[in-house]
């Protein structure tokens, strides 16, 4: 495997890689590092001329500081990463079919193959999810005239299971809404009221409020949202506001007996300890809860489900009925 990923002019040599050009060995990294590390430390040595084989197209697409990659959000980026280098006990799949292969050497067939073989072994949308990675990796290639064409175009995805986590009833919302702790509570109804995403409530900020509601740019769409203000989002927000401060200035001595250093930051809300909410408190509070069934990101849809004819997540059209999932069905006649 390491002779099918070696790119040229390579050779080891007491446990590191080489680069041997002139007569001139050149360090590049261990062995022991994997083959991102030493694509990685050859493209540092880059002088302008193309990659060779898709592998060195992924270490490009991956590295800072003009990598497409890092424009996209964490959790893609690390999904991503995941399946074109993997980790340290395993070789990402897209590195292990594809990494070997010139861009030219990849056709809309070995696309499909792959599919394939995702769906045979229980694991179609992460077939689709490995395809959408390296249709990316194929489009900034072309960009730079490393490929003539991108083999993921015009090949179907596979078909995907639509989830079937939901809340059960509004009742049991509720019930847990009440049972929430108290610093966590105010968040799952703001979720519920205006059907805000999760990345969205961790990113919001001071600014979102303002005299006329609460304005903010959409994490996933970038397009602006705004949720004019009534008496009950007042008062919810009132008493966000009135949490946040507290935890925020409250003093108090730690086990080592120094005082708190109080912290300083944007965020709208906040942990019981004053300091910004993050994915994994929300999902740590979710898990205190012991919600069957469902998750924090089911209270979207939930919310619109429960608004009836109102639109509560600013979709139109299909995309809005695929979110309205519990309607009765109308008797033809």
């Amino acid at each position: 495997m390491i002779k099918k990923l070696r790119p040229p002019n390579v050779h080891p040599k007491k446990g590191r890689w080489y680069l041997v050009k002139n007569n001139k060995w050149t360090s590049l990294s261990r062995i022991d590092e994997g083959m991102r590390e030493l694509y990685r430390r050859l493209a540092m040595l880059d002088d302008g001329t193309a990659p060779g084989n898709l592998l060195s197209i992924f270490v490009k697409y991956a590295e800072p500081p003009k990598g497409p990659m890092l424009k996209l959000a964490p959790s893609t980026q690390k999904q991503y990463s995941y399946f074109m280098f993997g980790t340290e006990r395993a070789q990402g799949m897209l590195g292990r079919i594809f990494g070997h292969k010139m861009p030219d050497e990849v056709g809309p067939d070995d696309i499909a193959v792959f599919l394939q073989q995702c769906e045979d072994t229980g694991g179609p949308s992460t077939g689709n999810r490995a395809k959408g990675c390296l249709s990316s990796v194929f489009e900034f290639a072309m960009r730079h005239k490393w490929a003539k064409r991108n083999p993921c175009r015009g090949v179907r995805r596979n078909k995907e299971t639509a989830s079937k986590v939901r809340i059960k009833s509004s009742a049991e919302l509720s019930q847990k809404m009440d049972e929430a702790p108290y610093h966590f509570a105010p968040v799952m109804q703001f979720a519920y009221l205006l059907g805000v995403r999760q990345i969205d409530i961790i990113k919001m900020e001071m600014s979102a409020i303002t005299p006329d509601g609460i304005r903010y740019f959409e994490s996933k769409t970038k397009k602006p949202a705004w949720h004019p203000w009534t008496p009950t989002l007042r008062e919810l927000v009132r008493e966000i506001l009135e949490q946040r401060h507290a935890r925020m200035t409250h003093q108090y001595v730690n086990k080592y007996r120094k005082p708190r250093v109080l912290p300083v930051h944007d965020r709208l809300f906040t942990n019981r300890f004053g300091k910004p909410l993050t994915m994994w408190g929300i999902i740590s509070n979710m898990r205190r809860l012991e919600a069957e069934g469902w998750s924090f990101r089911t209270i979207r849809p939930k919310a619109q489900n429960d608004g009836g004819d109102k639109n509560v997540i600013g979709h139109t059209g299909q995309m809005r009925e695929v979110y309205t999932k519990e309607r009765k069905l109308v008797p033809v006649r």
